[in-house]
């Protein structure tokens, strides 16, 4: 390995000594004093402490400042400054040498981590040895040199986090750029310019003939049922016209309905579990529908019979919107296939009466009525959770006409699609971002980051220098085990 001028090679253990936490029992646990320093407390700050009092060697105590190795269960380098506390076992408090740099160190062993982990011992909880430990080999840089490492690294690596943060808020932020798009559509405000444009009508006759061909259509299925004798159809929900007086906000030209004014059918899935086959009709559940699609790749099958059955109470059809009621809730697809299948309760099939009601509108006056709170109030149950019909059927639905529906539907679309870039483009950056720290950290340890200055002394004479103040420890741990 090659190395910049005035480095050499050394081991872990020839930088520093390493000494293990205290094995604290049970017994020695107090509800106040000093705190114990756990694996769980460095990885998590808001883990809880143990504490201890005051009586133990002054070897096992850390204080701010201090690094420590954590060396069981996870591998990490760590700086202490949450104050005064006792080390647990399973972690090293590290005294480095005079002339060995504690933050320098710190980065040392982070870099060393990954190597580590390969020489690892164990499976679920690994450890490494204190001898693998200390024989692990780090490039030396002399003593100035290490100092103005370690603070080029605390620079970089602290914008390393912050991009990171941001990175990691950066999905909240779109989740409501999309819950704002979602408001603005469903509210008129979206398409306020547009309106003046074209000088829109009111949509009340809209709702009206709507309405009307409904109350047709289903006056027409008793007259049939009464002349072949059959029994009277139930009738329908949402055959009157709404007089609603609640305090949606939406422009003065659009009407107001519920959702089972405006829907042919707002139905559940069978109630029943179904006699499963190994191929035939597939059965879907609340778990094929996902990021507003429906995934046909991991269904159960029912038979062709048994179907039929199912399907005389509901039946999708291209263009209806599915909406998970069970579960995991307000999910949704646009059916758009004309291929048969049945569903299971946890999925309501919502089928609009009119080809003036656009789909895709309707998904967007669902999805808004969950993310402002108005339906997912309605929710139900602990364990599992569930959306009643008739909450759903009660759903108040701002009606603009059909053109200004598509209209909102175009404009929304292109807006989630640049959201949906943003996301793409998130991700791409968080998996550059991840891989900054090994890289900056690579570019220390070859000598990269920061001008080397020749008159800096070599680090061989700092591991010799090293080396003879521990020649002079000697005599004294001697004398004092005699």
């Amino acid at each position: 390995m090659s190395l910049p001028k005035g480095w050499t090679l050394a081991t872990l253990g020839d930088l520093a000594l390493y000494i293990n936490g205290r094995g604290f029992k049970k017994s020695e646990w107090k509800t106040e004093g000093l705190p114990i320093i756990r694996i769980q407390n460095l990885n998590k700050e808001d883990a809880d402490f143990n504490y201890a009092d005051d009586s133990f060697e002054e070897k096992y105590r850390v204080k701010n400042g201090d690094l420590l190795v954590a060396w069981s269960a996870s591998l990490g380098a760590y700086i202490w400054n949450r104050g005064n506390a006792w080390l647990n076992q399973h972690i090293f408090r590290v005294e480095p040498y005079k002339v060995i740099d504690n933050g320098f160190l710190y980065y040392a062993i982070s870099e060393s981590i990954n190597e580590l982990y390969q020489k690892s011992h164990g499976m679920g909880m690994v450890h490494v040895t204190k001898g693998v430990f200390e024989a692990h080999e780090v490039s030396l840089p002399p003593l100035n040199e290490q100092k103005r490492i370690a603070k080029k690294l605390d620079e970089l690596l602290t914008t390393v986090e912050s991009i990171k943060t941001r990175l990691d808020n950066a999905p909240t932020i779109i989740k409501r750029f999309r819950q704002s798009i979602l408001a603005a559509a469903t509210s008129g405000k979206l398409t306020e310019e547009w309106r003046k444009e074209n000088s829109c009508q009111s949509s009340k006759e809209l709702l009206e003939n709507i309405i009307s061909s409904r109350v047709e259509k289903y006056n027409l299925s008793v007259k049939e049922a009464k002349e072949n004798g059959e029994r009277k159809p139930q009738k329908q929900d949402g055959l009157e016209y709404p007089h609603i007086t609640d305090d949606v906000d939406s422009p003065k030209e659009w009407e107001k309905a519920y959702l089972e004014n405006v829907c042919e059918k707002i139905i559940d899935g069978t109630h029943k579990t179904p006699t499963y086959l190994d191929e035939g009709i597939q059965f879907l559940s609340a778990k094929n529908i996902n990021n507003n699609k429906l995934d046909f790749t991991q269904t159960k099958y029912i038979s062709l019979e048994e179907h039929k059955e199912l399907s005389k109470r509901c039946k999708p059809i291209v263009g209806s919107l599915l909406l998970t009621k069970s579960g995991t809730i307000g999910r949704t697809a646009i059916v758009k296939t004309d291929k048969d299948f049945s569903l299971f309760e946890s999925v309501a099939v919502i089928t609009p009466s009119s080809e003036k009601i656009k789909s895709e509108y309707l998904q967007y006056v669902i999805l808004n009525s969950m993310s402002n709170g108005i339906l997912s109030k309605q929710v139900k149950g602990v364990a599992v959770q569930h959306l009643h019909l008739q909450d759903i059927r009660k759903i108040v639905f701002p009606l603009p006409l059909e053109s200004e529906q598509k209209e909102i539907v175009s404009q929304v679309e292109s807006l989630f699609s640049l959201a949906d870039t943003l996301e793409e483009k998130i991700e791409a950056a968080k998996k550059r971002v991840d891989k900054l720290t090994q890289s900056i950290l690579a570019k220390a340890f070859k000598g990269e980051l920061v001008p080397q200055d020749p008159n800096d002394e070599p680090a061989e004479k700092l591991l010799e220098r090293i080396k003879a103040e521990q020649e002079k420890e000697k005599p004294k741990k001697t004398r004092k085990k005699k």
